[in-house]
């Protein structure tokens, strides 16, 4: 959904209580709030219990959302809170990332059931990175965003979110042993 006229009415006639617009909400957004979720807390199961958790959160806040301002952004930051807040109480329970196949850059998830292949040793390699990093390996892997796209939702300039992807990435390489990633597209 595009923020555009037909976003703002859908959002409007949402806030002002019609659940039918707000299905359309669930409808456009869920599979990218689930497959997020997945990026950070490894499993399948509480990625979707989590992003029931966040559209609940969304349509009791949605009254104090500013319209003068983008949706997604605003709903990636409750989802963001949200599940760091989950990742908190469950200390050691982390993301996983699709099995690197070449390089992480060459091929992004395509399915719910290639996420569920993801290799052991990159979920232990995932856990010892800090949040943040996971988070926009996450969007740029899993969720198959743009590097401008990640730094819009999480309100960090561009040049923070290169850095931090890059670092992650470097840290998969030397923790998973793997050769030399191209990381030119961060240049």
């Amino acid at each position: 959904m595009n923020a555009n006229f037909l976003e703002k009415e859908v959002l409007k006639k949402a806030k002002d209580g019609d659940d039918s617009a707000f299905e359309i909400i669930i409808r456009e957004f869920e599979r990218k709030i689930v497959r997020f979720a997945y990026g950070m807390v490894g499993n399948s199961f509480d990625a979707e219990d989590l992003a029931q958790e966040i559209f609940v959160k969304v349509y009791f806040g949605i009254k104090n959302f500013d319209f003068s301002k983008p949706f997604e952004p605003w709903l990636y930051a409750i989802a963001r809170n949200h599940i760091r807040s989950f990742l908190s109480s469950k200390r050691g329970v982390f993301v996983s990332l699709e099995k690197i196949l070449g390089t992480l850059e060459e091929k992004a998830i395509e399915s719910e059931d290639d996420i569920e292949k993801v290799d052991p040793e990159l979920r232990i390699a995932m856990e010892k990175l800090k949040t943040i990093d996971r988070e926009i390996i996450s969007l740029k892997y899993i969720s198959e965003l743009k590097l401008e796209e990640i730094a819009e939702r999480l309100k960090l300039p561009l040049s923070t979110v290169k850095t931090k992807l890059r670092r992650g990435l470097k840290k998969l390489e030397n923790d998973l042993n793997l050769e030399k990633l191209n990381l030119s597209f961060l240049e």
